[in-house]
């Protein structure tokens, strides 16, 4: 289906419905709270029932966006009757059930048109109705593009959201991938008078002095291997109590290693809980980490990707090193 085809059969959808349910993956980033965000605020202007239910909570550096306070975490009985009862089910920046964490069994079993808008091309077929494209760089793009396509004029507080989104997914616009597109946008969402410094800010220098501590115990014992080529740090549940530190806080850990000169991949094992590991990883150099990610039932970019594993901690990072080790 041609990718016009895809924006006008969910304008059908979005225009003849009603009731309107909006997910995303388990530990959201940026740019999945940003595409739900500024499609939450745009289904309401055209006067929908809409409702954000994520499997996880949002990180707190994400909280201060218009409309961050209506996300709910989802709770079986609690939110049930919301699920079986919407018209449309948006799942956003995500394409493999799995991730969906305990939110997927319910949307599977609902009768409602579900609607993938995703950025990352291998995964599996979870909607009615799937739009992805190729040179995009983040989930919000296609959402961009989507709200664009009804002729309406992106109001400031939509900018910022989709502005957030952009900056968190390509890495302050770091990454090669589709970065032309980044900037293009960028050109435009700064033209509704958002502050890049303030939400550049906002993102990244509004962290407690707790996180910094646990950041400096962290890369005190960052490990080489490989002829220095991969550099791996690591957070136990347990440092994260010890602290008082909630999960969400220790989002971009994963990039200070990737200063270290000699390194192409970065990884990053977070334990969330016994035999749970959240693992991000991070490349350069036309490194492919998004086929490590998926040998692991993650998935992402080239350079950016993740997994979410369960087993022993020293077993999975071990497990990851030898495949990583095979490309090398």
């Amino acid at each position: 289906m041609a990718i016009n085809q895809e924006i006008e059969k969910i304008k059908e959808v979005m225009v003849k419905n009603k009731r309107f349910l909006l997910t995303t993956h388990i530990y959201p980033d940026g740019d999945a709270i940003g595409s739900e965000l500024a499609l939450y605020h745009f289904l309401r202007k055209m006067k929908k029932q809409v409702t954000i239910l994520n499997p996880s909570k949002t990180p707190f550096i994400y909280k201060f966006l218009s409309g961050a306070k209506s996300i709910r975490v989802f709770e079986h009985e609690k939110h049930l009757d919301i699920v079986e009862k919407s018209d449309v089910i948006f799942i956003l920046d995500i394409s493999k059930w799995v991730r969906l964490g305990k939110v997927s069994n319910s949307i599977k079993e609902s009768n409602a048109i579900k609607i993938c808008i995703d950025h990352h091309l291998k995964g599996e077929t979870i909607g009615d109705i799937t739009y992805t494209r190729q040179d995009s760089c983040a989930t919000t793009e296609l959402v961009y593009d989507l709200l664009k396509s009804f002729d309406f004029e992106i109001n400031k507080k939509i900018a910022e959201i989709i502005y957030v989104g952009i900056l968190t997914d390509t890495a302050s616009f770091r990454y090669d991938d589709s970065i032309i597109n980044a900037h293009k946008m960028a050109i435009e969402l700064l033209k509704t008078g958002i502050n890049s410094s303030e939400l550049f800010d906002k993102v990244y220098l509004r962290y407690p002095l707790a996180r910094m501590h646990l950041l400096g115990k962290v890369l005190s014992q960052v490990k080489l291997e490989f002829n220095g080529k991969v550099a791996w740090i690591a957070v136990r549940k347990r440092d994260l109590r010890k602290l008082k530190i909630k999960v969400e806080e220790i989002e971009g850990f994963v990039d200070f290693p990737m200063a270290i000169d000699s390194v192409v991949v970065v990884l990053f094992f977070n334990e969330i809980r016994k035999n749970v590991v959240n693992i991000h990883f991070r490349s350069r150099n036309g490194f492919d980490v998004s086929q490590i990610a998926e040998k692991f039932g993650g998935g992402g970019h080239s350079n950016s990707a993740g997994a979410l594993i369960e087993g022993n901690f020293d077993a999975i990072i071990k497990d990851v090193l030898d495949e990583i080790e095979k490309i090398l």
